[in-house]
């Protein structure tokens, strides 16, 4: 987008007299003398901006002028005021709190870049008989007070129609435009409007409003209120026990008040937004219609590229609360969540969940303005990379996993949209921040470990010293380390990829270092791993860090077995867990975790009536209670991370070179599901991909291959060997080699025979005494395989009688889903 460069610029920053928590609305007025050619707009202001022209608002987005580290850039917006510019005019700039000013951070403080409202414009209008006049901020601007008294992210935004007005002059400020930079922002605004779904009156006598969907924004009503009556909006994202919940918010107030006039009016907030789906309503005078309130949904403009549908409506939930989670965290930057006092730029977060991200969305020219704000701060870490944005000295020490989202996110962008120039553009901050932690080792003793400073590890892991402990048990070093490696390696192919040698034989030798370190620290002789968790299997396998990978293979089924097949990762390793056990021959253990339908588990949110991911498995208690122990976002895309794993292993939408030029097409095809339908509009063409399991037990398929493109397809209990499919169309029926239609046996666990009814019923015939173990609570039991129950004499089992019931499962025919 055009704007002018520093040395062209004739208005000055201009500000109110008088600075309250009132907010101004600058404002001039002017006339155009014949007819125009061209009129352009180019503005910006401290901290959030909304321009209007003769009562018009500009544009359509909201925030301007975005997330920024202003104390080094602020982006400028242009608007083309060609067609809208009459003989006489008025030109009104309203300002906000914002990031800027407002209370912010994961210390939350206002100020945090400056302590007053101010704005600079200048509007070029050339005339058609080629003359020129230019309409700047200067001191001969006014200001008028607006009726927003305060705003903030956190705090929600005050509106009084009842305040009395007020106006004072304006000064000019002696601040340069040195760094206004043309905007990288994507357009943000009101993507979508969601009706009120019900009025709930709560057993605490509460009015609350549920729109059926939590998501990021603000709410619009229209009402006529007596003068002087004060209308409060209060948004939380689920009921407790049927009540208005809103206790995860931390110190954020988030409500939204009005002061009435008396007039019919239509309320919105300007410089605030809120994550909800329920909204707790008070002060309201007269009936509380549904058709009054609507729900205004903020996000990111980015186009929709991913699609995917199955027979299995649970795990189509999960797929939308993927995509809403996105939604509601793409509000100009990648934040962890929309709701409470934090909606920080996570690093960890955003890298994890880039590669669905880009399935969902054309994510091409969101990510770089989140990646020029890392490399802005990364060059006051000496190569650090903050742990989020706005850094707060909270966790002073940059660490890997989160760090290496300098590295991860450049390549993920490369490897979805197949252009080199992604990583030469950010090739420096991936550079220096593999060189700060190469530093760092060489400071702490040079182990090619990372066994020093603060380690985030396995974050809100489930086998730490409980399950609701920060830290889960997998050593920190090892995590990070994994990591470490992992970026040195994708720096080996971006070297390799821009032909940078140099670096390229550095990198190599670096990784040879971590890899023998890691070997040395954390296997034993034999190849055994000695750090026996989920993590450290899954990351080991993931970054192909091993001696022997039957040995980690074969610990990763122990450890699976012991666990119960529940989930104990935590952000470093539970996002990939999925792809990781489809990737090394655990399909059937994959799809458990996937389906799994109780804490921790994708589906127990769901079933919970989950509308987005949430921070942690068991964010909400099966009783209907919130988790004690805080951290408690219901709007977290972390875990939503699983949705890659729908897109290329249950769809078969596996890319296999740059910019989706070629894939891999093997779809999980599972009786659970019975069939998928998936699309990707890559950056080379266009994606679909379909399986179906009839009722015969035959499989069908279809893939259709986007122009110069290829697929290999490798297709699961097919008798046909791998073959390459070209542009066109694919379709194909085979009979699998595998029976689907009778999909239990003896490795069929206890606890999947009990959710089938029928089976069920089977079961408390011939092993009572298991069944009663399996559902009192004993995990153990539930999670054993049928055909290799404990045997002890408690559970009174007869190997004969077992024997049979086994024989009467295998007859079991499933209802496949159409």
């Amino acid at each position: 987008m055009t704007t002018f460069l520093p040395n062209q610029w004739n208005a000055r920053w201009i500000a109110p007299m008088e600075q309250t928590k009132r907010h101004p609305i600058l404002f001039q007025d002017f006339s155009v003398d014949g007819p125009i050619q061209s009129a352009i707009l180019y503005i910006t202001g401290y901290g959030l901006f909304e321009a209007s022209l003769n009562g018009q608002k500009l544009g359509d987005e909201v925030f301007a002028p975005f997330f920024d580290d202003y104390g080094e850039t602020t982006q400028v917006l242009t608007f083309d005021l060609r067609n809208l510019l009459q003989q006489e005019n008025h030109l009104e700039i309203l300002l906000g709190n914002g990031w800027y000013k407002g209370r912010f951070g994961f210390v939350p403080r206002e100020n945090r870049y400056g302590d007053g409202f101010a704005a600079i414009a200048q509007l070029e209008i050339v005339y058609a008989d080629g003359s020129a006049e230019t309409v700047c901020t200067d001191d001969t601007w006014q200001c008028r007070f607006s009726e927003i008294m305060d705003s903030g992210f956190y705090d929600g935004e005050h509106q009084d129609y009842t305040a009395p007005e007020e106006t004072c002059g304006v000064k000019c400020l002696p601040i340069g435009t040195a760094h206004l930079i043309s905007r990288d922002s994507q357009p943000l605004c009101v993507q979508e409007r969601l009706p009120v779904r019900e009025i709930l009156h709560t057993p605490a006598g509460e009015t609350v409003l549920d729109f059926g969907q939590n998501f990021a924004g603000w709410v619009e009503f229209t009402s006529q209120q007596p003068q002087g009556n004060t209308v409060t909006l209060e948004f939380g994202e689920v009921l407790e026990k049927g009540n208005f919940y809103n206790g995860n918010l931390g110190t954020a107030d988030c409500r939204f008040t009005v002061v009435s006039d008396g007039k019919m009016r239509t309320y919105h907030p300007h410089f605030t937004y809120f994550g909800f789906r329920y909204v707790r309503v008070s002060g309201w005078q007269g009936e509380l219609n549904q058709e009054d309130f609507s729900g205004c949904v903020i996000s990111s403009k980015l186009g929709r590229t991913g699609w995917f549908h199955s027979g299995n409506k649970d795990v189509n939930r999960l797929y939308e609360n993927i995509r809403w989670g996105q939604k509601a965290n793409f509000v100009d930057v990648p934040t962890d969540c929309p709701q409470r006092a934090e909606r920080l730029l996570w690093t960890a977060d955003a890298q994890v969940f880039a590669p669905t991200a880009c399935f969902n969305m054309d994510c091409r020219e969101f990510y770089p303005h989140f990646l020029r704000l890392l490399r802005q701060d990364q060059r006051k870490r000496n190569g650090g990379i903050a742990n989020y944005l706005p850094a707060d000295p909270v966790f002073p020490d940059p660490c890997p996993v989160w760090g290496d989202c300098a590295v991860i996110l450049p390549y993920t962008l490369y490897e979805f949209y197949g252009d080199s120039a992604i990583l030469e553009k950010h090739y420096p901050m991936m550079r220096d921040w593999l060189n700060y932690l190469e530093q760092q080792d060489q400071e702490n003793g040079g182990h090619w470990l990372c066994n020093y400073g603060f380690q985030f590890g396995d974050w809100l892991a489930l086998d730490g010293i409980t399950e609701n402990s920060y830290k889960g048990g997998t050593e920190d070093a090892l995590v990070s380390t994994l990591y470490w490696y992992n970026s040195v390696h994708l720096m080996i192919r971006t070297a390799e990829i821009l032909k940078k040698e140099d670096d390229l034989a550095h990198y190599m030798s670096v990784e040879k270092a971590i890899r023998n370190a890691v070997l040395d620290e954390y296997f034993t002789p034999s190849g055994r791993l000695a750090i026996d968790t989920q993590t450290a299997y899954l990351l080991c396998l993931r970054f192909e860090l091993y001696p022997n990978r039957e040995r980690i293979i074969e610990g990763l089924k122990t450890r699976l077995a012991k666990d119960c097949y529940r989930i104990t990762s935590g952000f470093a390793a539970a996002p990939l867990i999925c792809s990781v056990l489809t990737e090394n021959g655990f399909e059937k253990e994959a799809m458990r975790m996937l389906l799994r339908e109780d804490f921790p588990g994708w589906l127990y949110q769901v079933s919970m009536g989950a509308t987005t991911v949430w921070e942690r498995w068991n964010s909400m208690l099966p009783d209907g209670t919130i988790n004690p122990s805080g951290m408690n976002s219901f709007n977290h895309y972390a875990y939503g991370s699983v949705g890659q794993f729908l897109y290329e292993n249950i769809a078969g939408l596996k890319g296999t070179a740059p910019g989706f030029r070629s894939i891999r097409f093997a779809p999980l095809i599972d009786a659970r599901l019975g069939w998928c339908s998936a699309a990707y509009d890559s950056v080379s063409g266009h994606w679909e991909s379909e399986w179906r399991i009839h009722e015969d037990g035959s499989v069908s398929i279809r893939l259709v291959v986007p122009e110069n493109c290829t697929a290999k397809v490798v297709l699961p209990y097919c008798e046909k060997a791998p073959f390459t499919a070209s542009a066109g169309e694919l379709r194909m029926t085979y009979q699998p080699t595998a029976d689907l239609l009778h999909p239990y046996g003896s490795n069929s666990l206890v606890e999947e025979l009990l959710r089938d009814d029928a089976v069920k019923e089977m079961l408390e015939h011939y092993i009572p005494h298991v069944v009663a173990r399996a559902t009192g609570g004993d995990r153990e039991i539930a999670a054993a395989e049928i055909g290799r129950l404990p045997f002890p004499p408690y559970l009174l089992q007869d190997a004969e009688n077992n024997k049979r019931l086994i024989e009467k499962l295998r007859a079991i025919s499933v209802m496949i889903p159409q």
